[in-house]
């Protein structure tokens, strides 16, 4: 609503205004003034540093300050930030600009948006966020905290836990509050007073403090698990060689009945000594050696046996803890790979013309499959999926790299197979790993139904007409990308009708495998797509979900389910 376009001419050493909406007092000037010398860094003329930057490299920005125009007047000296164009056939430099503050509230609110969403821990976590000043700024679950100052609110305890976060932030940037809070059950009840920790950090540029707790019981829920498991481990390990220890003395009572006497007494003490050991304690405990050569040796042989068991037991503690940061690492990077992809549904709920439902399931804790949707421009919606080859860290880093490009590459000014070919460019150059993406790009005209669409390499998605016909989209246009970089790509059209279902997945569904080595393929994929062809697209997504693992069974997932389905309402 306060955003315009201005135009001014190419003539040097001073353009002439040819319209300017918000002062046009300026129409027609020479635009010589002082005035105008407020570039940042420069003190150049504006207009003369935009003439030089659009002739000499067709487009540029410009960072200056300038007059901000309110209800009843103007702001004098306000910075902003403006794209400049050549449109070479009228000889006329095209500028649109943004007041730099109205670009950092935007961004706020765009920010608090996002991190109000973000969920981890199967949708249990979740972050705030309050400011230096301890009012809250944003609280997803409760909303009559916002716009509050926390600074007096206390726990049962009397903890003034917003002074606390905000004081460690200030202190040492970061840092963990511990606090009783209430806890919400599955039933729609909370726990009035569950003991809390929140970790929180300062972000400084805005003021900001943004924190995720979690209770203590679902840690320690956890680390009795991982306890049992451990001691389970160990208690496996020792049992084993005390049963092999055991033996030992039972061969030496049998002795001591038949030797009597003088091996007798020292084989007792022997026994009594393995009693007291202590299994939590195994490097000190340690049998006296005394009696006959042989008894001692077999004191030996024990002592050995413990000290080897407690090495064993350590090198296995450190194995576990080794196994657990790896695995927590691998979660953490799955969290942020699912962040990258739009995981918030309904996806676009003021837009009535279409409706969409995206799912993924990755066999390791990252993998290497995506699927992005997102709106180009007021009546063109961007959709996409893509299969990395391999799996696990290297496939998600060429996927994230992939989802960057689709987005940086993306504009109302390119065709798909145009996006097609940037992408595959660079995704070729300096690719020693030989890693590549099938991927299928579509635009749809949200207006008219129109789809423009390019595949490359990738399984042929498939489109629902009505209540009687799927079909196939049998059209490649060109290899994976990442693999030949001199590759030409196509693209075809097609117009979608009221009502038309678009099912794009990877083979990560039609590949699946039961126990009995049996593959799910296209052809049951297409028979459950019948039955369900009628529901939404979450509808259609969680049919074949559920008749996959219903086939699959017990089977190990051996690669990445990705499906995205897109519903043309008219």
């Amino acid at each position: 609503n306060s955003g315009y376009i201005w135009i001014n001419s190419t003539d040097w050493p001073y353009p002439k205004m040819i319209m300017h909406p918000a002062k046009p007092e300026l129409d027609g000037k020479i635009l010589d003034s002082e005035k105008y010398n407020c570039t940042l860094g420069s003190n150049q003329n504006l207009f003369q540093s935009g003439v030089e930057k659009s002739v000499k490299y067709g487009d540029g920005f410009i960072n200056y300050v300038w007059d901000k125009p309110i209800t009843n007047g103007f702001i004098p000296s306000v910075q902003k930030l403006s794209y400049v164009r050549l449109f070479n056939p009228w000889k006329w430099i095209l500028g649109v600009g943004v007041y730099v503050d109205q670009v950092i509230e935007d961004a706020k609110e765009n920010s608090k948006l996002n991190i109000e969403n973000m969920r981890y821990n199967n949708g249990e976590g979740y972050l705030f966020i309050i400011d230096d000043k301890m009012n809250c700024v944003m609280h997803p679950y409760k909303k009559e905290l916002e716009n509050k100052n926390l600074e007096n609110i206390t726990d049962p305890d009397g903890i003034k836990l917003f002074s606390e976060m905000v004081e460690i932030c200030k202190k040492n940037n970061a840092g963990i509050v511990e606090y009783s809070w209430a806890k919400p059950l599955d039933d729609g009840t909370e726990i009035p007073k569950a003991r809390k920790m929140t970790y929180v950090r300062y972000f400084e540029t805005w003021n900001w403090i943004i924190g995720s707790g979690v209770y203590i019981d679902q840690i320690e829920k956890k680390l009795l698990l991982k306890e049992t498991e451990i001691k389970n481990q160990i208690n496996n390990l020792i049992t084993k060689i005390i049963t092999g220890a055991f033996f030992i003395v039972v061969i030496a009572i049998i002795l001591s009945f038949i030797f009597a006497g003088t091996i007798s007494r020292p084989i007792l003490h022997l026994i009594k000594n393995l009693k007291e050991i202590k299994l939590d304690d195994l490097h000190n405990s340690q049998v006296e050696l005394e009696g006959s050569c042989e008894i001692r040796e077999l004191g030996i042989i024990f002592n050995k046996t413990t000290k080897k068991l407690s090495e064993a037991i350590l090198k296995l503690k450190e194995t576990t803890n080794a196994k657990e940061r790896i695995e927590g690492e691998l979660n953490a990077a799955r969290d942020i790979q699912m962040n990258i992809i739009p995981n918030l549904f309904p996806a676009f709920p003021n837009v009535s013309e279409f409706e969409l439902f995206a799912s993924i399931n990755s066999a390791k804790a990252v993998g290497g499959d995506l699927y992005d949707f997102f709106m180009i421009d007021d009546s063109k919606l961007c959709f996409a999926i893509g299969d990395v080859s391999g799996k696990g860290v290297p496939a998600s880093l060429f996927m994230a790299i992939t989802h960057t490009l689709l987005r940086a590459k993306t504009n109302r000014n390119l065709h798909v197979d145009q996006i097609i070919q940037e992408i595959n460019a660079i995704l070729c150059k300096d690719n020693d790993s030989c890693m590549f993406v099938t991927f299928f790009l579509g635009i749809l005209d949200i207006k008219s139904g129109e789809v423009e669409y390019c595949n490359a390499g990738h399984n042929p998605p498939y489109i629902i007409k009505g209540q009687n016909k799927v079909e196939e989209f049998s059209e490649c246009h060109g290899p994976a990308l990442g693999v030949l970089e001199d590759v030409k790509f196509e693209m075809s059209r097609i117009t979608l009708l009221q009502g038309n279902t678009i099912l794009l997945y990877t083979d990560g569904v039609t590949e699946a495998n039961n126990l009995n080595d049996e593959m799910y393929e296209t052809e049951r994929l297409m028979q459950i797509l019948d039955k369900a062809k009628l529901l939404s697209p979450k509808g259609i997504i969680d049919s074949i979900t559920k008749d996959l693992m219903n086939f699959v069974g017990a089977a190990e997932q051996a690669d990445d389910i990705t499906m995205l389905t897109l519903t043309y309402r008219g």
